[in-house]
């Protein structure tokens, strides 16, 4: 089936799409999951945990936005700017995921066995004649 991203006429508004997923309240609430999760590294995880989510959304509206302009004037195809938008849909649903694991937050949900930081996420991935390549990676 074709790919078909719903055309967006204001592109500042296309990061507007995350905040289903990542907003004050959501943060809030992620927030009061560790609070309550009654681990006593609870703290120091969520210190850690927070500015990493807040950057992601960051960067993924910024993603969102840049794939929208550059389809907009013209720099990228439509069926690029679909294979860009239903990627960003997968990362912003695994990203909801992630949230919704973090509000169930627990001491197994916040730490391993051997007191890591534990969190799980995917890449995504494009095989390629040469090489694979990860499109996810920071």
């Amino acid at each position: 089936s074709e790919l078909r991203a719903t055309p967006i006429e204001d592109c500042a508004s296309a990061a507007d799409e995350l905040a289903a997923v990542w907003s004050p309240a959501r943060r809030d609430q992620v927030t009061a999951a560790f609070a309550g999760a009654g681990h006593r590294l609870a703290d120091d995880a969520l210190a850690r945990v927070l500015p990493k989510l807040d950057a992601y959304a960051r960067a993924w509206s910024g993603m969102r936005v840049e794939a929208c302009e550059t389809h907009r004037v013209g720099q990228q195809s439509d069926r690029m700017f679909d294979l860009r938008t239903a990627c960003l849909d997968r990362r912003r649903a695994g990203f909801g995921t992630l949230l919704d694991a973090f509000e169930s937050a627990d001491g197994w949900t916040l730490l391993t066995p051997k007191g890591n930081y534990s969190a799980q996420f995917e890449h995504t991935v494009v095989v390629t004649e040469g090489e694979p390549l990860i499109l996810t990676a920071a």
